[in-house]
Formats: C-alpha cells, structure tokens, sequence
C-alpha cells in the first residue's frame, strides 16, 4: 500500500534522520549538549522546538496488509493544528480528509509549549538518547513517527516506534506498547500526549474508523451514470464482472476498458447521489463498515458542499466516487450526509 506522508523535509531539501543541517557530521545529542539547547533555555537559548512545530504521524496496515490509514497531525507553534487521514487499499488512495482547528491559535499554543516540556525534559519521554532509524513493524501492528521541526535552527528531530496493535491515533496507548527497552512506550506517550492536548480527549471526528480499506477506481464531478444513489457491485460467480457493473461503466466511460477487478475477492461501490447545481459539489465514500451480526455492509457517503457565504458558481454537475474494496458478503445499505467546506478549501 503506498500512500505518502505529508513529511517535511526540513532545511538541506532532504528527509532529515540521523544528521542535522551543518556543514560537518555532528550528531543531535552532542548539538544538544554544546548549545545547552536540547531541554534547557540556559543562556537565553530556546528549547528546541519552541519556535516550530510538531508533527504525530501514525500508519496502520488494514485488512492483513492490503491497505493502510495514515492518520498525520501537524501543531505549529503558534497554535494552530491540522489531522490528515488518508486511506488506500492495494496501492491506491481511497479518500482523504483534513480537519482544522477552530477559533484562533493563541488558544492551543499553551498546551504546545507544555508538549515541548514533556519532549525536552520529561524523564521517560526525553527522546534524544534514542536511537532514530526506521522501524518495520510487521503485519497488524501499526508505527507512529514523532517529529520535531525547530525554525531557528533550521533542524529537524524524528524518532519511529512500533505501536502495538492500536487502530488509529484514537487508540494509542503507551501502556499497550510490547517492546520495553527502545524506547517506544516514550514516543507513543508523547504522540497520545499530542492528541489530547491538542484535540482534547472528547475528540472523535476521526474519518475511518472502523472501515475496510478502499481504493478509488474514478472519481469526479461530470458522468452519464444516472443512478441518483449509491450501489454495491459483486460477481455472482465469482470470475466474471456483474452485467450491471458492465453497463454502467459503459455510460461512464462509453468506448474505454473495464477497470482491472478480482472479483473473486473484490467488489465495487459506486457512490453518487443525482446531479446537483453549483461548483464545489463533491461526493465521497468515506467508510464502508460492517455492521450487525450478519456483517452487513454499510457505506458512508459524504457529500461535500460549499460552507455559508462561499458564493459558488451555478452549474449543473453530477458529482460521483467509484471505490473497490475486499469483497464481503451479506446485504448493502447506505447512509449520505453533507459536509460543508470552508471556502477556498
């Protein structure tokens, strides 16, 4: 599954990992140790990070392996804090969803600053000793990257850690943590240290939860499908494209070739909701769950409008999202909500 982080690269215009952006090979620690700047403010010298921001990034494999959800939150200095999640399944990006903070920054950058302590001189979560390699963490077992962009410096800390078998940023628990002696439990303290302080610990607009992984065959805002509501496709034997899946593609895509589906494991979920009106409009799935004791199928579909005052273009489009996901058995429903979306966004 390949779906990208947002990560910064920071100053020399490359990822940053065991070497900071000086001209000679230092390592952080003996940095830290020259500057006095790792962890104190001796000498008028600001903690590392004060100036910056922070950056919790945590994957999740779903489904054995063939998808993953990445969930990334990003905490400037001056308050303000964006979640990215993405979802994919099988190389492809499914959907993805950013949440921003409300209000104005001053009124999180306290609790920014009081994760910079706990960063920088916290006994158990003071991360500078550790080792700051990458880490594979098998099949089921979700990783989290905690880093540290500090702007005056023009320097970048990162540490990776396996997180146990926690499902989102939601889960995490440095108590759940298995390996002892790397390190770990301090960087899943400090990632979970970071939702609570930022999102506070009633948070729960998390996107995915829940869901299969999902890959997006098309996606767009003009179609000739005229289905005005979601549909689930699934072959009845097993081998063959369903008829209906076969038609529809066709109004879709008159004359092009059918998209490439296993549907002895696989099935597709075309979600619309009829044409609509104004520019702006888009549709997207954003779970498919399953529910019940049967393990019924239930989608979630978004239908993202522009917010209040935006002013939008009058046009008529049709918007629509195409997915394939494992194929499960049992009944399909459907839920549509509208979301509305800052201007600009």
């Amino acid at each position: 599954m390949t779906v990208q982080s947002k990560a910064f690269s920071g100053g020399c215009g490359r990822p940053r990992q065991d070497r900071s952006c000086l001209p000679i090979s230092v390592s952080l620690t003996a940095i830290c140790t020259l500057l006095a700047a790792c962890g104190s403010t001796e000498a008028g010298i600001l903690k590392f990070g004060t100036d910056g921001l922070i950056r919790v990034t945590v994957e999740v494999p779903l489904g054995g392996g063939i998808g993953l959800k990445q969930q990334v939150l990003t905490w400037n200095s001056d308050g303000a804090w964006t979640l990215f999640e993405v979802i994919g399944y099988d190389d492809v990006d499914g959907d993805e969803t950013t949440v921003r903070s409300s209000g104005l920054p001053i009124a999180f950058a306290a609790g920014h600053q009081t994760l910079l302590h706990d960063f920088n001189e916290r006994e158990g979560t003071r991360l500078w000793e550790l080792g700051r390699e990458g880490r594979e963490c098998g099949i089921g077992r979700s990783r989290v990257t905690f880093h540290v962009r500090d702007n005056p410096r023009d320097s970048i800390a990162e540490w990776q850690r396996c997180a146990g078998r926690a499902t989102s940023l939601k889960e995490l628990d440095e108590r759940e943590v298995t390996e002892p002696d790397d390190g770990a439990a301090g960087v899943v303290y400090l990632a979970t240290r970071a939702r609570d302080l930022a999102f506070g610990k009633d948070f729960d607009d998390y996107a995915y939860t829940g869901s299969l992984p999902f890959g997006t065959v098309d996606k767009g805002t003009q179609t000739e499908i005229k289905e005005q509501k979601p549909r689930l496709f699934r072959s009845p034997d097993g081998r063959s494209a369903p008829a209906e899946w076969v038609r529809i593609w066709d109004e879709h895509r008159p004359g092009s070739s059918l998209p490439e589906v296993d549907w002895a494991g696989e099935m597709v979920v075309l979600a619309t909701a009829g044409p609509r009106h104004e520019l702006g409009d888009s549709i997207e799935v954003r779970k498919v769950l399953l529910v019940g004791e049967e393990r019924d199928i239930f989608v979630e579909v978004v239908q993202r409008v522009p917010g209040d005052y935006c002013a939008p273009a009058r046009r008529d489009v049709w918007p629509y999202h195409i997915v394939v996901t494992p194929r499960r058995e049992g009944s399909f429903s459907f839920a549509l909500r509208v979301e509305r979306v800052p201007c600009g966004v």
